[in-house]
């Protein structure tokens, strides 16, 4: 009798594992309660990290969907690699040169003559990658992306040029910010990274920007949103985003006059006052501007999602591609699981402020120099002056009025770009912005 017993027992449970696997598998999942599910989730994801290649199993993704689960991403635009060894033998690493472009054009600012202009791009967003569920309408394999947060640089812009200019290229010195010097296959240096010049930089160049630095905007009934499908095979992603910009303006002086601005009527050198041959070819760094104050209401009491003069940065990108999956561990022990290669779907609209105060002078060797030449005609000791230049841009807000913030203003040598003063001066700039080709790599979790 008791081997009866046992044999009814073991059925009985096997009937009720079959039970709640069909519970869970099929539609009737929805009736977990949300601690079951993200206990269910939680499971899924730890598999998902141990075999990747689950990402393409039908059973798994129906699982994944049923229980609402989220996978967190790192969109990387340049992947790491090894650039060469040091002295010890130890491999180097560091971020690939960046071949991602978009296409900023000007024409409706400045004319055709100044027109489109192209940039560099690197950095990495993150985003939250949630499971589609075919019981509520999604197809399989769908996955639809919430964008956290954005970390991407633009490397410097060229905006206006001078074709009269006689000065040499910019020293890259003023420009290496995030860039990597690498070795390339070669054993030639080269700059990684987007701290490095645009293609649109020139020796004529006579205004541009500082690498441009760029955020993801909040922005109400604009999420930063996209969708993808692991199944198709082609325009399988999506992405609409709007990003922040923080913009710092970069002057050239290309006078070669040897008295000052003022229109005195002669070239006599003056006390105080910036003799321009002393800074031939130099550069200056302008006020900054940003998207703080998104929200926050323009000059004329006007509320809503642009902001107040030097605070309107605003990008709008929209994107569209393939995705590609395919596993694999990165240089640096990152969990990749696909690839993208996605492009703008159409030029968008953007409101970027261009700030014409001329902050501090941008720190080189020849700058210094020409400092050190300038307290001599003063008479002034040593050092006096030396405020006045800086190695990076300055963060000093365009509409700031502080002499104290304006090295060159407080230092009487405002003159080397038009006699600037500290007030408010932005130039107010609607550029279309496009994404040319942009490629990226899908890491496991947030980096």
């Amino acid at each position: 009798m008791s081997k009866p017993r046992s044999l009814l027992r073991l059925l009985g449970v096997m009937v009720l594992a079959i039970a709640v696997g069909i519970t869970f598998a099929g539609p009737a999942g929805a009736k977990m309660t949300k601690a079951q599910k993200r206990h269910a989730a939680k499971v899924l994801i730890k598999q998902l990290k141990k075999n990747p290649r689950l990402i393409k199993s039908k059973r798994w993704l129906r699982k994944a969907g049923h229980v609402d689960a989220t996978l967190p991403l790192t969109v990387r635009l340049n992947p790491v690699v090894a650039l060469g060894t040091d002295a010890s033998h130890h491999v180097i690493t560091g971020a690939a040169a960046s071949n991602d472009t978009a296409t900023i054009d000007l024409t409706s600012s400045f004319g055709p003559e100044v027109g489109p202009r192209q940039t560099t791009i690197d950095g990495k967003l993150h985003v939250i990658a949630k499971f589609g569920n075919p019981a509520e309408g999604d197809d399989l394999g769908d996955l639809t992306i919430t964008v956290t947060d954005a970390e991407l640089t633009a490397a410097s812009i060229g905006v206006l040029e001078n074709p009269d200019s006689t000065c040499p290229t910019p020293p890259m010195s003023t420009l290496t910010q995030g860039g990597v010097i690498a070795r390339n296959g070669s054993g030639v240096a080269q700059l990684t990274g987007s701290g490095g010049l645009a293609p649109t930089v020139n020796q004529n160049t006579v205004l541009r920007t500082a690498p441009i630095s760029l955020g993801a905007a909040s922005i109400a009934g604009s999420p930063n949103i996209g969708k993808a499908n692991i199944f198709k095979q082609s325009n399988n992603v999506r992405l609409s985003l709007h990003t922040t910009a923080t913009v710092t303006t970069i002057f050239r002086s290309t006078e070669d006059g040897t008295g000052d601005t003022l229109g005195f009527g002669n070239n006599a050198f003056q006390a105080g006052m910036l003799p321009n041959a002393l800074f031939q070819c130099d550069e200056a760094f302008g006020g900054t501007t940003s998207s703080a104050g998104l929200g926050a209401g323009d000059t004329t009491g006007n509320f809503g999602d642009v902001g107040p003069v030097g605070s309107r940065n605003v990008i709008p990108v929209d994107v569209i591609g393939s995705l590609k999956i395919n596993p694999s561990l990165t240089t640096d022990g990152a969990l990749r699981l696909a690839t993208l290669d996605v492009h703008s779907a159409q030029p968008r609209e953007s409101t970027v402020d261009a700030c014409l105060q001329v902050a501090s002078l941008v720190k080189t060797g020849t700058a210094d120099a020409h400092v050190a030449a300038l307290e001599g005609n003063l008479g002034v000791p040593a050092g006096t002056l030396s405020g006045i230049s800086t190695a990076a841009p300055t963060a000093t807000p365009c509409v700031d009025t502080n002499e104290g913030d304006w090295p060159l203003v407080a230092a009487r040598l405002a003159q080397l770009v038009n006699n600037s003063q500290p007030t408010d001066r932005v130039l107010a700039l609607d550029p279309s912005v496009e994404v040319d080709d942009l490629t990226a790599e899908a890491l496991v979790g947030t980096l």
